[in-house]
């Protein structure tokens, strides 16, 4: 979610920013400051559908704090309904949004990096981006939002599609059976 558009103010002069923002009054917030922006008022989900295959090379660089959460409702059913929770649907759906070469940073859970209920995801992650760094925030990082949770900000940079194609059969094909 883009919010009031932290992002897109302190982004150099000259680059091209897009936000998202669920929200409705929000995004207005968002387009009434950075009026040079593109500021879409939609789901995340509702987004990523619609602009599946009609940006061209994709975005650059992919900026976002996934929801910490299970999807539910019609956002899930629309589009990618095999992935249930929140942040891994953000970070999936951030890769595809991407160009390859373009780099997503986003923030998510600490279970992405260390949840053993998630290495088939991570295999499949690691398949489609190169994680460029990684890093580990105190659980009180967010405490100003009244949150105490851990959480990771992860940097990938997307493989080119063919080569993501192969790593995800290899790592598939390889996965340990218990």
């Amino acid at each position: 979610a883009v919010g009031s558009g932290v992002f897109i103010e302190t982004a150099p002069d000259g680059v091209a920013m897009t936000g998202v923002e669920l929200d409705r009054e929000v995004a207005t917030v968002a387009k009434t400051l950075h009026q040079d922006a593109e500021i879409v008022p939609s789901a995340f989900e509702d987004f990523a559908v619609r602009n599946e295959g009609t940006r061209g090379a994709g975005f650059d660089v992919v900026i976002s704090n996934a929801p910490f959460c299970v999807r539910n409702g019609a956002s899930q059913r629309i589009h990618k309904s095999d992935i249930s929770s929140a942040d891994e649907y953000f970070l999936d759906t951030a890769l595809d949004q991407a160009r390859p070469g373009g780099i997503v940073a986003m923030i998510v859970h600490r279970g992405i990096c260390s949840s053993s209920n998630r290495s088939e995801f991570r295999r499949k992650l690691l398949a489609r981006a190169e994680l460029v760094d990684a890093y580990r925030l105190p659980g009180e990082a967010f405490s100003h939002t009244h949150t105490d949770v851990t959480s990771d900000v992860l940097f990938l940079r997307k493989r080119d599609p063919a080569v993501g194609a192969a790593l995800v059969t290899v790592f598939v094909s390889s996965t340990p059976t218990s």
